[in-house]
């Protein structure tokens, strides 16, 4: 089982294999960033991420999870988004101003050579948690190709003042070094 794996605790853990099994994955893992391109997504296992996170039992360190379909756009990821979003304790953004984009960083592949490296890269979403044990905020977007979890390391006031006032800086640095970081 993958529990066993010393892999799953280290900070950033990335697969693009389309057989990945998120069933085990996900309870199992331990970092604080997961990267995954696969073609199926076992929806109680992300539900119950999603849970265990809000409580604060497990995931304290979590900072961002994405699980992507990239591959097998005849299937989607996320059968119904909908539902998976209502098995969960969410709250909404006010629908009258722009939802905070949260971004992180994604592993980028050539098609042209064997090269990997780190981008920027973003998700919006009108829906997020708050963690019940220190009141941090999460946004979580859910739509049928993907599954995106970003950690805001700040309560849900001092996220609502920063965005009242226009200084919610999130988006990584701009030089192109820091952006394009070989593996």
């Amino acid at each position: 089982m993958l529990k066993k794996f010393v892999f799953l605790r280290d900070t950033i853990f990335l697969a693009g294999i389309s057989g990945v099994d998120t069933e085990l994955l996900l309870p199992s893992f331990q970092g604080s960033k997961l990267y995954v391109e696969t073609s199926s997504l076992h929806e109680p296992s992300a539900v119950d991420l999603l849970r265990t996170w809000k409580s604060g039992d497990r995931y304290q360190q979590l900072e961002s999870v994405q699980i992507f379909n990239r591959y097998f756009q005849w299937r989607p990821l996320v059968v119904d988004p909908i539902r998976l979003l209502e098995q969960v304790d969410l709250k909404r953004f006010d629908n009258s101003k722009e939802s905070p984009k949260f971004h992180y960083w994604k592993i980028h592949y050539s098609t042209t050579s064997c090269h990997h490296w780190w981008k920027s890269d973003q998700f919006s979403s009108e829906f997020y948690m708050v963690r019940d044990t220190d009141g941090v905020v999460a946004s979580i977007s859910v739509t049928p190709y993907s599954f995106n979890f970003g950690v805001w390391k700040m309560t849900e006031t001092e996220l609502f003042d920063r965005m009242s006032n226009g200084t919610l800086e999130v988006q990584p640095p701009k030089k192109w070094s820091s952006i394009y970081k070989p593996l």
